[in-house]
């Protein structure tokens, strides 16, 4: 045998492969793997070792080895290729007789007639189970054509937000899988426009639901389900704007990854303060902000401080003197007052921290516009 199929005997076997006594008991009774070297069919006990070899198989290998087993045994044979898609419980007992085979036990005409028929009971359960399966597929096309165009839209819409919402909640989503979740499915254009809009929505809820007072978790969620949906409607709508026609979905050639410039050579011309003997404050340094969720940031000369917060799971990049991929609607700044009373509490915190000090700042509220200069500290970065 080769060593694709594990003779190592199972220490808890499945009831239903032993019979009349329990797997553990036939294991006792008929001791370690037997051996054939020596033995012929006209030996008195031949028919005793034979039924208790058979019996030793199937209490020591699970239903799946036993496939394993079986199909390795009629592998040159393409009669039974199907062998490799029938359910593992179908080969307890045939399993066993291959096994047999395989270490070459002896066997007479009668024995080798049984096998025979044990395997083309098998190709009639396959038949069987092929024709029920046509079945099965003839009765969806006809509920299916029985649907308007929308109806079936609507299912694909559904059965594919499902699967994208899990993928957000488990923080497993990029581009990449939503490409190839879609070229898979082949959805219709309308079933895509649903998508687009659902995310959309769900974008537009996050950022009012954010605006309240929430708990930490609530915050995180929030967040995780923002940046996910518009990942989706970012691919959704690239896809659309490149689909012609309805159903060439799988025709759509994946776009090219852009190719990410080092952390290095990105902020190699980026001009800031690296540190401010007044405040006592020393700047991170720049390569950190690449592919980072948050960023604070203190101008020295207008007293601005500013937290910018990544538009997607990117994170955040650098072009030239300006921070790139930041969310313009949620990324806010303030002018202090006193800079030398705030900054520290400000910086020396969690973000939730950060969030709650900011907030208490009496002062208008301003955008920032991502320009860093020779005025700027790069105070921060959380991890959300």
């Amino acid at each position: 045998m080769s060593d694709e199929v594990s003779r190592v005997a199972k220490k808890r076997v499945k009831r239903e492969r032993t019979g009349s006594f329990d797997a553990v008991q036939l294991r006792q009774a008929y001791g370690e793997e037997p051996t054939w070297e020596g033995v012929k069919v006209t030996d008195e006990n031949y028919r005793v070792k034979l039924m208790q070899a058979y019996n030793w198989a199937n209490a020591s290998f699970d239903t799946s080895t036993l496939k394993k087993i079986t199909t390795e045994y009629m592998q040159n044979n393409e009669e039974f290729a199907f062998l490799k898609e029938l359910p593992d419980y179908y080969f307890i007992g045939v399993g066993s007789m291959a096994w047999l085979r395989m270490n070459k036990a002896p066997f007479t005409k009668e024995s080798n007639q049984i096998f025979i028929d044990c395997l083309e009971k098998l190709k009639v359960r396959y038949e069987k189970l092929k024709q029920d399966e046509l079945k099965e597929k003839e009765i969806v096309a006809d509920t299916s054509n029985k649907l308007s165009a929308e109806q079936t839209a609507r299912l694909e819409y559904v059965g594919l937000y499902s699967m994208l919402d899990n993928l957000i909640k488990t923080d497993n989503i990029d581009g990449d899988k939503v490409y190839d979740i879609l070229r898979s499915r082949q959805p219709t254009q309308q079933a895509l426009r649903l998508l687009a809009d659902h995310y959309k929505t769900n974008v537009e809820e996050c950022d009012t639901y954010g605006a309240n007072k929430l708990k930490l978790n609530e915050k995180k969620f929030n967040q995780l389900l923002r940046s996910g949906s518009q990942e989706i409607v970012a691919v959704v709508e690239k896809v659309l704007s490149n689909v012609r026609s309805e159903n060439k979905l799988n025709k759509i050639r994946k776009l090219r990854k852009r190719r990410i410039k080092p952390a290095q050579m990105q902020v190699k011309n980026l001009k800031f303060k690296e540190s401010d003997g007044s405040l006592k404050l020393v700047s991170i340094p720049p390569a950190s902000i690449i592919a980072a969720p948050t960023l604070i940031t203190f101008n020295s000369k207008t007293r601005k401080v500013s937290i910018y917060y990544a538009k997607n799971t990117d994170g955040l990049s650098v072009k030239g003197t300006t921070i790139q991929n930041f969310d313009t609607e949620k990324s806010k700044s303030k002018t202090l007052r006193k800079p030398e009373e705030m900054v520290g509490h400000l910086i020396g915190t969690s973000l939730f921290r950060f969030e709650k000090v900011f907030e208490g700042i009496k002062a208008k509220l301003d955008k920032p516009n991502g320009r860093i200069n020779d005025d700027t500290l790069l105070l921060k970065i959380f991890k959300t």
